[in-house]
């Protein structure tokens, strides 16, 4: 039997930071903005087919094994659970 992939749940917070970055990006480079977008959401896809395949989330407290994390930049912290794909801005206590 397949797992089924996580399902993507962006926070309010999420959907914020991802806007600042386009709208800063797009700025100087609309066409940028639109790559870094997609990009970000293509290694979200990923991600959310294959947890595992990322490390236990360090930041998260009493962090069972089953929450997993990687940043895509330096303000972007992806947190996954097999339920669910969490955004957060990086550094940020959970």
């Amino acid at each position: 039997m397949v797992d089924k992939p996580a399902r993507i749940v962006w926070t309010k917070m999420a959907q914020g930071h991802l806007k600042q970055a386009f709208e800063h990006i797009s700025e100087d480079s609309p066409q940028n903005a639109l790559k870094v977008v997609a990009d970000i959401a293509s290694t979200i896809e990923k991600a959310a087919e294959y947890p595992d395949a990322y490390a236990p989330d360090k930041l998260k407290l009493e962090n069972d094994g089953t929450f997993r994390a990687f940043e895509i930049s330096c303000w972007l912290h992806i947190v996954i659970r097999r339920e669910y794909c969490e955004f957060y801005e990086s550094g940020t206590p959970r």
